[in-house]
């Protein structure tokens, strides 16, 4: 491949909090995880998506593949987020960027993608993050105990890029831990700093049956 970027696209989850795979769920009448795939499969830079789901879902994660020409691998996801990036990541090969996205999020634009792939090439490794405009408080047993300054607190987003041999080193060094995205994963392995770029509100991660409800308000 002329630049090696790629896609992980993270739809490993068995949905316990969802209550169903929610990979599979209907938004608008097209299923969540298309939206992602649609997102990378019609982005010029992205040469290849690596599609990372659970067991029961390989038949169609096959079918998938003849709909998305630029699902060149499907992997089996793992007990934990970090397992099925790991994957995700591992199933690549030679020196390039990786974008690691969680197929919870379906509404990511080509903005938010470009901006996130400039900030990896520059940089070694980059993330959408939004400031917090809430206030936020300290609860204990029912009751606000205190408050925490805002200031300096952003919420982290996917996609995530990394340089492929980087997130590969990261990925080794923490190997058997549990960090719940690969930003953190990356901090952590000692392997240096990671960019911020500016996430997007509508950027949101379905969670929840209401999650997804709002969204096809947004969408």
């Amino acid at each position: 491949m002329k630049n090696n970027l790629w896609a992980v696209i993270l739809a490993g989850g068995k949905g316990t909090r969802f209550g169903a795979l929610k990979q599979r769920e209907k938004l608008k009448g097209k299923p969540v995880l298309e939206y992602s795939l649609s997102a990378f499969e019609s982005h010029p830079e992205v040469e290849g998506i690596v599609l990372v789901v659970v067991k029961e879902l390989f038949p169609w994660a096959e079918e998938l593949k003849i709909r998305y020409m630029k699902i060149k691998k499907i992997v089996e996801g793992g007990r934990t987020r970090q397992e099925s990036s790991r994957a995700g990541v591992f199933a690549l090969e030679g020196e390039g960027i990786v974008l690691i996205h969680d197929a919870a999020r379906p509404n990511i634009s080509k903005s938010l993608i470009d901006r996130v792939i400039q900030g990896a090439k520059k940089w070694g490794a980059a993330v959408p993050v939004l400031p917090v405009a809430d206030t936020l408080a300290r609860v204990e047993s029912g009751f606000v105990r205190g408050f925490i300054s805002r200031k300096g607190v952003f919420r982290v987003q996917t996609p995530q890029g990394f340089k492929i041999s980087l997130i590969k080193e990261a990925h080794n060094r923490t190997e058997g831990g549990n960090f719940p995205d690969d930003s953190s994963l990356f901090i952590a392995s000692g392997m240096g700093e990671v960019r911020a770029v500016a996430g997007e509100k509508t950027n949101l991660k379905i969670t929840l049956p209401g999650d997804l409800r709002f969204l096809e308000g947004i969408i």
